[in-house]
């Protein structure tokens, strides 16, 4: 699994309060098209937070 942080507004530790947790999904069908999520005038791969005491795959499932 690769962890991706970004800052895109260059945020500080002290600004920082909380720590969610996201799951996302790269979904190949047999044609090679992949599966995009259209949400936030953005194109993203499908995906959602982690609810308490679930698994990344129980996320994913989900």
């Amino acid at each position: 699994m690769k962890q991706i942080i970004t800052n895109k507004y260059n945020l500080t530790d002290s600004d920082m309060t909380e720590i969610v947790k996201r799951v996302k999904i790269l979904i190949i069908n047999s044609k090679n098209e992949i599966l995009l999520a259209y949400s936030h005038n953005d194109y993203q791969f499908p995906g959602g937070h982690v609810e308490e005491n679930e698994t990344l795959i129980q996320a994913i499932n989900r």
